[in-house]
């Protein structure tokens, strides 16, 4: 716990996966979750796949794409063991632009690609053509260029100061980004104004247009905080929740192994001319956030999230102020206003699931075949991998063999 209470994560760069990423390859495809059999995904994760080795060139077609994943011509890994964390599908190739973020304490380091530019349809939601095509090129030709050469200059951003202002300003920083985004996009407009960069103008455009942007600078924040705290022999704090289409998965800090149980049942709101019925579990790893006790851990700092639940405000605290039940202690530094300014519950420990019945609480968007994102809400971790990985030994590392 004081590992992570000290982790102070600051954007430093960004760069292509291929170069920023350790063991990265021209031919591999990086998905979320757990890496399963060719055979085993399906839907908007499994499309996703396929334009992604598209994209990068590795084939000239999706059908042909899965024949070379199939035949390990194209080789798939998980985003975590790259030291990456994969937003829905989670694709990552060879020049997908990342942002690195780190604690210059300790190096611990975490790495995500940058949100796409455009609407709710995109690459990570399984779905590419013509529009997405340009967007990436344009977000790896001159966003990414512009906004690393800005971040450089401003000799690196860091992150927990603006979350901290995010999160008394109406974000939770996982399905509410709106806030930390607005600083963000003020704290490189003067470094971007000062280097005179070529594709400034774009930068500028996707720094002010994207509401999400924050998101993978949330996900790589959390996952440097509690990466920080891994590797602790006995220890029984959540330092991993992902997911990929078929299983939602829990690492604990005393274990390399990840404990699987069903996918919970989506929950939420959608948006016009679409129903429960449409959602396909595109996979995520954006609860890394739920790990530092952000997204739905701190919902009660975002009042506007009740557009996507049921229920009225009060609700939503009661919920909130259960979850502190699950953890060893607060944060902080990352402070919920409407709880009196009490800390975020921080550092899930799976023996307090255990105990208690009570599993944290994740805020997550729904994705549906070739049409992208769908809604959003909120569902509850399922129980099942917690106590498996309880019983399994996890926290002693007696199985680190990986699920």
């Amino acid at each position: 716990m004081q590992r992570m209470l000290e982790a102070q994560p600051v954007l430093v760069d960004v760069l292509p996966a291929g170069e920023a990423l350790d063991g990265m390859t021209p031919d591999t495809v990086l998905v979320a979750g757990p890496v399963m059999a060719p055979g085993e995904y399906h839907g908007p994760q499994r499309d996703a796949i396929r334009y992604a080795a598209v994209h990068e060139g590795l084939a000239p077609d999706p059908d042909q794409a899965w024949e070379r994943l199939v035949a390990g011509k194209i080789k798939l890994g998980h985003t975590l063991d790259y030291g990456c964390v994969g937003s829905t599908a989670g694709v990552h190739t060879f020049s997908t632009p990342v942002y690195r973020v780190e604690d210059p304490a300790t190096g611990v380091r975490a790495h995500c690609g940058m949100y796409e530019f455009g609407t709710r349809r995109g690459l990570s939601l399984g779905v590419y053509d013509d529009e997405v095509r340009d967007r990436l090129h344009r977000l790896e030709e001159e966003v990414a260029p512009a906004i690393g050469a800005a971040v450089r200059a401003a000799g690196g951003i860091p992150l927990l100061p603006m979350m901290s202002r995010a999160l008394r300003m109406g974000d939770e920083l996982h399905s509410r980004t709106l806030a930390a985004a607005h600083v963000l996009a003020r704290t490189l407009m003067a470094p971007l104004a000062d280097l005179g960069h070529p594709h400034r103008r774009t930068a500028i455009e996707y720094l002010t247009t994207i509401d999400p942007l924050f998101l993978r600078l949330s996900m790589a924040a959390a996952t440097v905080i509690v990466t920080s705290g891994h590797g602790v022999p006995g220890s029984t704090v959540v330092t991993g929740m992902v997911m990929n289409c078929r299983r939602f998965h829990v690492r604990l800090a005393g274990s390399d192994r990840w404990f699987a149980a069903p996918l919970p049942e989506p929950r939420g709101r959608f948006f016009p001319g679409f129903s429960v019925d449409d959602v396909v579990w595109t996979g995520g790893e954006s609860c890394m956030t739920e790990c530092a006790g952000l997204g739905g851990m701190a919902q009660a700092a975002a009042p506007a999230l009740l557009d996507y639940h049921d229920g009225d405000f009060a609700g939503l605290i009661r919920h909130n102020l259960g979850l502190y039940s699950i953890v060893r202690t607060e944060h902080p530094d990352l402070v919920i206003p409407a709880l009196g300014f009490r800390g975020v519950p921080f550092g899930i420990d799976a023996e307090l699931v255990a105990d208690t019945g009570l599993t944290p609480l994740i805020d997550v968007g729904y994705a549906g075949i070739g049409v992208g994102q769908v809604g959003a809400g909120s569902v509850r971790a399922p129980l099942a991998c917690f106590t498996e990985a309880l019983a399994a030994g996890a926290a002693t590392g007696a199985d680190a063999t990986g699920a």
